[in-house]
């Protein structure tokens, strides 16, 4: 009798031993499922914030290239997170305030930094 007390407190402790390691490894799992996702999580994030970036640049590009009075081609655009920053050469502070208004009118625009510089020889240039 005692060995059969025995032998079920064996089995009973490595059923129990046996168990922890399964939840251990099933924890393991989780949290590596639960970093997986983080990480595809963040690269759609990341992906979704370049190409929102990448259309807020093309219609700034388009709304500056309407606009008659700058030569559209000497103005740069780039777009971070609705942040747009503007660079090149503009022939006067005149086109450069017009520059940066056109930008900030630009919807989706949160704000414009203005890097824009005056040069006499930016509208000879072809």
């Amino acid at each position: 009798m005692k060995r059969h007390r025995v032998a079920a407190m064996i089995l009973a402790g490595t059923f129990l031993g046996m168990s922890g390691v399964v939840q251990a490894e099933s924890e393991q799992a989780g949290s590596e499922q639960g970093t997986l996702k983080q990480s595809v999580e963040g690269a759609a994030e990341r992906a979704a914030d370049f190409l929102s970036d990448t259309a807020l640049t093309a219609r700034v590009k388009t709304a500056l290239t309407t606009e008659s009075a700058l030569s559209p081609f000497s103005v740069g655009v780039e777009s971070t997170r609705g942040v747009v920053t503007l660079t090149g050469d503009v022939a006067s502070r005149a086109e450069r305030r017009l520059a940066e208004r056109v930008a900030a009118d630009v919807e989706g625009v949160i704000a414009v930094h203005n890097a824009l510089r005056v040069s006499e020889t930016a509208g000879t240039q072809p």
